[in-house]
Parts: C-alpha cells; structure tokens; sequence
C-alpha cells in the first residue's frame, strides 16, 4: 500500500503546472506520434533527480530504457514504491547516487528524513569516511552516498538519450558545467529538461550563463517551461511566445541572463523561469555531417 506522503505527492505533482508541463513535453517527444522518430530500440530517458519517480513512469511505461538516479535513501524508497505500484520495477534502473563533477567522495544525507530534496542534503564531503554506512561525525542523522559525474553515469547507456531530464536542486551546473555542449552533442544527448535554480550554483552565475547560451546555440530551440506569470511589476521576462505546431505554445528564451536571473530577496525571490527545455541539441551538426 502507498504510504500517505505518496498520495499526498501524487496529489501535489498532478496539480502542478510545472509538472505536467514537463511531462507535456516527454510524452509528445517519445510518443509514437514523436516528431523526432524516437524509437525505444534506440534511444533511452535519463532522469536525473528522480524524487519520487514520478516523471520516470512515462517513458518506462512506453518500453524505454530508463536510467534514474536520486540522491535521497528515502526518495529511493518511495520511487521504489511508484514503481512497483505500476508493475515497473523490472523497467527503470534506479542508482542511489549524488551527481557531481567527478566520481570522488560522498554526499552526505539526513536519512532519518522523509522524501524532501534539497533540504535533506547536509553537505559534501570530498574525503568523508563511511563507517557501517554512516558518517562517523553524524552518526544518529547522517548517511553517505556516493558522488559520481555524468560522464560515468551516462557512459553505462548505450543508446542515444532521447531526453536528460535534470533536476538537483542547483547542482544542475556543477553536473553539467564539466560535461561540456561538445559531450552532450557527441553523446548524443538530444533534450535537455534542465532546473534552474540560479543562486545555488557553485559556479559563478557568469559561467552559469554561459554555458547555457551555448548550450542554446547547439539546439534547434530554447523554452521556459514555466514562465513568471506573477504580478511583480519589476520583473520583465525575456520571453517570445510563438505557437510550435508539434508542442503547443512555447516561450521562446530571448535572454539567457535575464531568464534564469533571480530578483527579490528572501521568499519573495522570484525567477522568470525555472525550468527550461533544450531542444534538438546538436541535430544540426549530425545532419550536415551525415549529407552526401
């Protein structure tokens, strides 16, 4: 039986805007109906921040393979149970794993916790020693996992990703930033999902930027998926609204700074966008390098 913070969850993630825009997006791209021609012989969903795994269930269901990683025991937990509700388990592989630069050291989580994201991560540890599985200095809190690099993480997929969905609450860019576009193209890494929680990078907001203009400048487009759509007069967002024949309307990023920027202070904080969707990344390249 699902456990009441999973129907509470559920209840949350299929109310939200957010969510089911995201989830708009997946279904349209490997829908049989897929402009693309995503195929689940071919190519493979990446999820990377799985939570609850939820946003896994989709491509799972469509025969994808899936790759999902969560940092959090108890989110493990709780997707485990997602999964097995809807007779997946055997569908999705599910690593308990921080995502980082490189594969060195810990991150150390409140296991004691329930499933809550970033407010469960205590810190990391580069050189934090596991002993019985616990940190020593936090022993009655305090659980380890290990931190590995997208590189690793995705070296393990054999198919082109038709989506990377990304989303560790501001460890996007420290993920990412090593990477680099140019992996993302020659990986074949075709959507990127990504949330943008400027002010929780550990690179500066500068870097930040400009890794995702050129990410931009490698995709066939650039969209919000969750446009400001608040009353703050001082805010003014970016964005071009144009109506895409296969996904509906889309908010068009005309200014990567001022999209992801955050302005306000304390809970009033607000961003013109939170999630953005790059998409067709590097099929360009692939198109002209494949002509006769």
């Amino acid at each position: 039986m699902p456990e009441p913070g999973d129907m509470l969850f559920a209840d949350w993630f299929t109310s939200s805007r957010t969510e089911q825009r995201i989830g708009d997006v997946v279904a349209k791209l490997l829908g049989t109906s897929s402009p693309y021609g995503y195929s689940k012989d071919r190519w493979a969903y990446v999820d990377v921040g799985m939570n609850r795994g939820f946003q896994t269930l989709l491509p799972a269901r469509l025969g994808y393979e899936v790759l999902a990683m969560e940092a959090m025991p108890s989110c493990v937990a709780q997707a485990y149970t997602t999964l097995s509700l809807n007779n997946l388990m055997q569908a999705v592989r599910v690593l308990n794993v921080g995502v980082a630069r490189r594969d060195h050291g810990y991150l150390t989580v409140r296991t004691s916790d329930e499933c809550n994201a970033g407010n469960s991560i205590v810190s990391a540890q580069p050189e934090a020693k596991a002993v019985g599985g616990t940190v020593s200095t936090q022993p009655e809190v305090a659980g380890t996992v290990p931190l590995r690099s997208l590189a690793s993480l995705l070296s393990s997929v054999t198919k082109g990703v038709a989506v990377l969905k990304m989303d560790i609450e501001g460890s996007e860019m420290e993920a990412l930033h090593p990477f680099g576009v140019a992996s993302l193209i020659s990986r074949r890494v075709e959507n990127v999902i990504v949330e943008v929680i400027s002010h929780f990078w550990r690179h500066s907001f500068g870097d930040g930027v400009r890794f995702l203009e050129s990410l931009a400048a490698e995709s066939e487009g650039a969209y919000c998926l969750d446009p400001w759509v608040g009353n703050n007069a001082n805010l003014t967002c970016p964005f071009r609204k144009r109506v895409d024949d296969d996904f509906g309307v889309m908010h068009a990023i005309l200014d990567m700074r001022g999209t992801v920027m955050r302005f306000g202070e304390g809970r009033n904080r607000a961003a013109c966008c939170g999630n953005l969707w790059f998409k067709g990344i590097g099929r360009a390249k692939r198109s002209t390098s494949t002509s006769p």
